[in-house]
């Protein structure tokens, strides 16, 4: 082989994927996997006696694979067989956050729409103390951000890595329609990190003249 042929590098679940997807796996495939590629099928012909819900060694449920890669069938089936949305990984997330992470919108209406522990979900917070929300304005998913303002989430939370707010965060990257719909949900427009910067100055310091025009225009 010509030696500057590139050879491709797969991680361990790309490599799992690739050979379930070609009909070669010799290993069993279990309800995380199956829920990771969307398989309701094998999920569907699972025993009622298995658990679900149960976490993997990566504190990872099915209800968490589904969400956050988007598989909206499985996400509902494991709703209907009781999954907790309130259930957090290592990280703090909830499933309802990977489907944010991920911007899938109709699965993230359906889990708020399928029972109160589900709404309940948009204010739970992760270990940066990050909303479904922040997970919106930190991802750039406007659309999934409008949602969940209109939807009632808090859009003055603070992180606590760095002590910054969502307007920050937004201003910061240039997502000036975020920016927009913070200020008209009340984000709160002059709130100071610790180490003294506003979301004025981060949109300054980073060049977005725009946003620093709209920032001025709500603090009249």
């Amino acid at each position: 082989m010509d030696e500057s042929e590139e050879i491709p590098v797969y991680s361990e679940f790309e490599k799992s994927f690739k050979l379930w997807t070609e009909g070669e796996s010799v290993v069993d495939l279990d309800i995380h996997t199956a829920a990771s590629i969307g398989d309701l099928q094998y999920i569907t012909g699972l025993p009622s006696s298995l658990d679900f819900d149960d976490y993997n060694k990566a504190t990872w449920t099915p209800l968490m694979y589904a969400s956050y890669l988007g598989h909206r069938s499985v996400t509902n089936f494991l709703l209907d067989q009781s999954c907790s949305v309130s259930k957090k990984n290592d990280q703090g997330r909830t499933p309802l956050m990977l489907a944010v992470m991920c911007g899938n919108l109709e699965l993230l209406k359906d889990i708020l729409a399928f029972s109160v522990e589900s709404r309940k979900a948009l204010h739970v917070t992760d270990n940066r103390n990050f909303s479904a929300l922040t997970h919106a304005v930190h991802t750039g998913h406007t659309d999934v951000a409008e949602f969940l303002l209109e939807y009632g989430a808090d859009p003055n939370l603070i992180e606590n890595e760095k002590g910054l707010s969502m307007l920050m965060l937004a201003a910061s990257t240039g997502c000036y329609d975020l920016v927009e719909s913070l200020l008209q949900f009340k984000a709160d427009i002059n709130y100071t990190s610790p180490e003294g910067s506003t979301a004025l100055s981060m949109a300054k310091e980073n060049g977005h003249t725009d946003i620093v025009q709209l920032l001025r225009s709500f603090s009249r």
